[in-house]
C-alpha cells in the first residue's frame, strides 16, 4: 500500500492499478466479437482496449484536477514529435495518393446511410460522390490517427506515470496480470492437447466454447478458424500470436517461480508448460523468439558470471537450466508427434476407365480415425496449374486404428480428352462435425496418379511439406513464401517513398497489387487477399500486415521508421550505460531486471514475423521498460 499511498487519491488510484493489470490480463482476447468493438481505433478489437481506455480516463481526471502530468517531459516530448512525423507523413499521403479516382461514396456503408438522412440525398450521391468520399476517407484516416496514438503511445506513457506515483506496485500489478493471463491460457491448452491427441470430449468442449470468445471465419471467410490442425495456439487467433505472448509470459513466469516465496509446484510447473505450449505452436517465429531470448540470456548470464561467484547463484542459474532442458525435450517430442498426427499408405488395385480407382488404405500413424469425425478420401483432377475439377469423396466406413486397413473405391467424372486435366491427386481429409479439412499438413501423404501413354498410372505417395517451425529460413516452408514475399511488397512500396512513406496503413492498401510480384501471386493466400479486395474494394478488405520494420518504412518512410526504433535504442543505451548499477545489485533484484529484458528484446524479434498491432503486449511492455529505467535510475525495483 506504501506505493498507493503516494497518490490522493486512493480509490482512483487503486482502479487504475486494477485496470492495467486487467488488461494485461484479457491480452490473449485480441479478436473479440465485431459488436464488441470499439470502432475507429486499430486496437478496437482487443479487449484489453476497455480497461486501458477507463485507466487512461481516471489518469486525465486526476492531472486535471491536480494540474500535472506526472510524466518526465522528454517521453511526451519524444511523442508528440512521432505524431507529428506521422501527421505530415498521413497529409502527405493523401496529398499523393494516385487512386482518388477509384474512391467514391459507396465505398463507406456508414456514410451512405449518413448522406441517405439528407433530402436530395439521391441527387448529392450521383454528383459528388467522388468528392464526398475523398473527404470523409480523408478526416477518417487523420481522426483514426489520433486515437490510435492515444491508445498505443499513450497507454505506454500512462504506465509510466503509474510508476511515478506507484512505485513498486507497477511491477507487482504487470506479474499478476502477466501469470493470470498465463494461467488462462495454460488451463485453455490442457483440454487443447486432449483434442489434439484424439479426445472427442475435448473436441465437443472447444467446438462449443471457441465461438464465445470470438467471430469464427468472420474474416476472409476462413479467419480465425475453429481449430488450427495440429498446431497449439491456445486463446489466440493463430500460433504465432501464443509465440508472440509466450515471449514476455515465460520469462515471466521463470522470475516468479524463482522469487515465489511458497514452495508451490504451480509456479514451478507454469513455465515447464509455457514452454512446451511455444515449441508446439510449430512456429517459426516460436523459434526466432527463442533463439533471439536463449543468445541474450547466454550472453547475460555469462557477463554476470564473471561477476558473481556465490553459490547460491550457481544453484539458481543449474537449476532453472534443468528445469528449462526438460520442458525442451518434452516440447520437442511432442511437437514431433504432432506434426506427424496423421500418416496413411495406399495400395491401388485397380483402376476403370481411367476414373474409377480401387484403392486399400491402412492407418500407419498414431493417430485413431475415428467414424464420428467423418474421416474421408477426397479425390479430384488437376491440370498443369494444379487447379482442380471434379471433386469426390469417398468416405471411410469405421473406426481405423493403426496397422487397421480398409478398402474404397473413387469414382472420378469421367474426361473424353486429358489434354487440361491430366493428373489425379487423393489425399485424407476430415469432415466432421468439430473439425475440418485435408490433412496432408498433419503428415498425411498424398497420392499422385497421371495419364501416361493414355492410361492413368499411380506414379508415388506424395509426402506433403508439413508446416516445420525450424524451417525458419525457408522461403517455401509453410507462410513464409508469402510472409517473405509480403515483407518484399512493404520494401518496394516503401523504396517509392522513402522519406515519409504513403501515409498509414489505410493507403497502403492501394499500393500493394501493383507491388505484388507475378510469382507471389500463385500462392493460395495471396490469392484470396487479391480477390477480397477485387471485391470489396480497397477499404473493405486489407492485406494483413507481415512484419512491422517493413511496413513502418512503407506506411511512414525512414523518419517513421527510425522514430518507431528510437525507444528501443534508447532503452538498449541506457542499460548498457547502467550495468554497473544493475550488474551489482542483490540478485532478486537483478532477475526481475533480467527476465524483463530478455522478454523485451524477444519480443522486438517477433516483430520481424508480426506487428504491434496483433496484440496489446508491445505498447504494455514499453512503458514497463521505460518504468524499469527509471527504477535502475534510482535504484528503487
Amino acid at each position: 500500500m506504501r506505493g498507493i499511498n503516494c497518490i490522493n487519491n486512493i480509490s482512483l488510484g487503486k482502479f487504475e492499478l486494477f485496470c492495467f493489470m486487467l488488461a494485461i490480463v484479457f491480452i490473449p482476447f485480441h479478436v473479440i466479437h465485431k459488436f464488441m468493438t470499439v470502432p475507429v481505433l486499430d486496437m478496437g478489437s482487443k479487449l484489453s482496449i476497455y480497461p486501458i481506455i477507463l485507466g487512461i480516463g481516471c489518469y486525465f481526471y486526476q492531472a486535471f484536477k491536480k494540474r500535472t502530468t506526472w510524466i518526465p517531459k522528454k517521453y511526451v516530448y519524444f511523442v508528440i514529435s512521432l505524431f507529428v512525423v506521422q501527421f505530415f507523413s498521413t497529409v502527405n499521403g493523401l496529398l499523393v495518393f494516385p487512386y482518388w479516382s477509384s474512391i467514391n461514396i459507396d465505398q463507406f456503408e456508414k456514410l451512405v446511410k449518413l448522406v441517405s438522412l439528407i433530402p436530395n440525398s439521391d441527387s448529392i450521391l450521383n454528383q459528388d460522390s467522388n468528392i464526398i468520399g475523398i473527404i470523409w476517407l480523408s478526416i477518417k484516416i487523420i481522426i483514426k490517427l489520433m486515437f490510435n496514438f492515444l491508445t498505443t503511445y499513450g497507454c505506454s506513457l500512462w504506465i509510466i506515470s503509474l510508476y511515478i506515483r506507484c512505485k513498486e506496485n507497477v511491477f507487482k500489478y504487470f506479474y499478476k496480470g502477466i501469470i493470470g493471463g498465463a494461467l488462462l491460457c495454460t488451463i485453455y491448452s490442457i483440454v487443447e492437447y486432449v483434442h489434439l491427441f484424439g479426445g472427442i470430449w475435448a473436441s465437443i468442449i472447444l467446438t462449443k466454447i471457441n465461438p464465445l470468445f470470438y467471430d469464427v471465419a468472420s474474416s476472409h471467410n476462413w479467419w480465425p478458424p475453429l481449430f488450427y490442425g495440429n498446431r497449439v495456439r491456445s486463446l489466440f487467433a493463430e500460433p504465432a500470436y501464443l509465440s508472440t505472448y509466450l515471449s514476455i509470459a515465460i520469462p515471466v513466469s521463470i522470475y516468479y517461480a524463482m522469487v515465489k516465496k511458497t514452495s508451490n509446484w504451480l509456479w514451478k510447473l507454469l513455465p515447464v508448460i509455457l514452454i512446451i505450449m511455444m515449441l508446439t505452436t510449430n512456429s517459426k517465429t516460436a523459434i526466432g523468439i527463442l533463439i533471439a531470448e536463449c543468445a541474450l540470456a547466454s550472453l547475460l548470464l555469462l557477463i554476470q558470471f564473471r561477476k558473481l561467484t556465490s553459490k547460491t547463484y550457481l544453484k539458481k542459474v543449474i537449476k532453472n537450466g534443468i528445469w528449462i532442458l526438460c520442458a525442451v525435450i518434452i516440447g520437442l517430442g511432442c511437437n514431433s508427434l504432432l506434426r506427424d498426427r496423421y500418416s496413411i499408405d495406399y495400395d491401388v488395385t485397380n483402376i476403370q476407365d481411367n476414373h474409377i480407382i480401387t484403392l486399400k488404405i491402412e492407418n500407419t500413424g498414431w493417430m485413431t480415425w475415428n467414424h464420428v469425425e467423418n474421416y474421408q478420401l477426397t479425390a479430384a483432377w488437376y491440370d498443369k496449374q494444379w487447379n482442380s475439377f471434379g471433386r469426390v469423396n469417398g468416405t471411410i466406413p469405421r473406426t481405423m486404428r493403426k496397422g487397421d486397413t480398409a478398402a474404397l473405391t473413387i469414382d472420378l467424372p469421367k474426361l473424353s480428352d486429358y489434354e487440361k486435366y491430366s493428373n489425379v491427386v487423393i489425399e485424407l481429409q476430415k469432415s466432421g462435425p468439430y473439425e475440418t479439412g485435408e490433412l496432408a499438413g498433419q503428415g498425411a501423404n498424398k497420392l499422385t496418379l497421371n495419364i501416361e501413354d493414355g492410361y492413368l498410372v499411380p506414379l508415388k505417395d506424395l509426402k506433403n511439406e508439413v508446416v516445420d517451425m525450424s524451417a525458419i529460413a525457408s522461403t517455401s516452408n509453410g507462410s513464409n513464401q508469402q510472409r517473405f514475399g509480403m515483407m518484399r511488397v512493404d520494401y518496394n512500396i516503401g523504396k517509392e517513398y522513402p522519406i515519409l512513406g504513403v501515409g498509414g496503413n489505410d493507403l497502403k492498401q492501394a499500393y500493394v497489387i501493383s507491388n505484388i510480384p507475378d510469382s507471389l501471386k500463385h500462392n493460395a493466400e495471396v490469392k484470396l487477399w487479391i480477390e477480397s479486395q477485387n471485391e470489396n474494394g480497397i477499404f473493405k478488405s486489407s492485406f494483413p500486415i507481415i512484419s512491422e520494420y517493413p511496413h513502418q518504412f512503407a506506411v511512414y518512410g525512414t523518419l517513421g521508421l527510425i522514430g518507431f526504433l528510437i525507444p528501443s535504442f534508447y532503452i538498449t543505451w541506457l542499460l548498457v550505460g547502467f550495468h554497473k548499477k544493475w550488474l551489482h545489485i542483490e540478485q532478486e533484484l537483478f532477475w526481475k531486471i533480467f527476465f524483463l529484458v530478455v522478454g523485451y528484446f524477444g519480443l522486438m524479434a517477433s516483430f520481424i514475423a508480426g506487428t504491434t498491432m496483433q496484440l496489446y503486449l508491445y505498447w504494455i511492455m514499453l512503458g514497463i521498460m521505460i518504468s524499469l529505467l527509471l527504477s535502475i535510475k534510482n535504484k528503487i525495483l
